[in-house]
């Protein structure tokens, strides 16, 4: 019988960066659970975050069908299941198919691929001199900004009337549209459709038109603060010119200081965005911050 494993996965109660238990053996678990004696077996396991690189203590408790997580002094901590694909892993390594997989909740899904660019980082350990390589991570850092920013907003409005009806009152393109009582009858989510295709046509990586969206869906801007708003226009320039321009400015200089040090910051600004956009969030639909 193959082995079945469990993608195990939390919150980080210090930073809310997504952690994971991969290599949890569920057939070996199931097995020692059915051999217990008195009540239900349970299983303690310590995980890390990778993050802000605190540990913490795992308790895992039940059978296959009814399996609880619990974190040691978090109790409020919710801990999600995921059978792994049985399939994919007797078609290549399991680590391949951690690479290949991806949380569905725009938040799950940045922590996780923030995680595999630093493991990226960590697996070739480029020089202070490599800056191909510091420009290519620069704009995939980037990228995973625009996907959150944009996949998040699709997913509030979808989940939250208030957020819906905020975006389409409070943002001019979307306030003026006008529909036929015909296409009202023959759609009866058109609201919604028309708000989740204007929001996957937008460029999420022109910050002014981030908050316009963000200020109009939430009532407040999505950076933590002017300085940081400051920060986000200035790192739009720079993907520009390494994007378009290979690295190089108007002026056709190349680009200084892209760097460890630069490559930090741009993660440690765009995980404080997150944070502050997920506790807008939480707080419009009434969850703890």
């Amino acid at each position: 019988m193959s082995e079945q494993h469990l993608v195990v996965s939390l919150s980080c109660p210090d930073c809310r960066a997504k952690m994971y238990v991969y290599e949890f053996d569920l057939l070996e678990y199931t097995n020692r659970q059915a051999g217990a004696d008195f009540g239900p077996h349970s299983e303690k396991t310590r995980i890390y975050c990778n993050y802000c690189h605190e540990s913490f203590i795992l308790t895992i408790t039940g059978g296959a069908e009814d399996m609880h997580g619990e974190l040691e002094g978090y109790p409020s901590v919710q801990v999600a299941f995921q059978t792994a694909d049985e399939q994919a892993l007797s078609e290549f390594d399991y680590s391949e198919y951690i690479q290949e997989y991806m949380p569905d909740d725009p938040e799950e899904a940045y922590y996780h691929s923030v995680t595999q660019l630093e493991e990226l980082v960590n697996r070739f350990e480029p020089k202070q001199s490599d800056k191909t390589f510091y420009r290519m991570l620069f704009v995939q850092y980037v990228v995973v900004m625009e996907a959150y920013l944009a996949d998040r907003l699709i997913t509030a409005v979808t989940e939250a009337p208030e957020i819906l009806k905020a975006l389409t009152t409070g943002h001019v393109t979307l306030a003026t549209r006008k529909f036929p009582i015909q296409a009202l009858a023959a759609r009866p989510n058109l609201l919604l459709e028309e708000t989740q295709a204007f929001l996957k046509s937008q460029l999420f990586h022109d910050m002014e038109d981030v908050e316009k969206i963000y200020q109009a869906a939430l009532g407040k801007t999505p950076f933590c603060d002017a300085n940081q708003k400051v920060f986000f226009l200035d790192m739009a320039i720079k993907r520009h010119h390494c994007v378009h321009r290979n690295g190089k400015d108007n002026d056709r200089q190349a680009l200084e200081g892209i760097g460890p040090a630069y490559i930090g910051e741009v993660s440690n600004s765009i995980t404080a965005m997150v944070g502050n956009i997920e506790s807008q969030i939480r707080l419009i639909k009434g969850q703890p911050a």
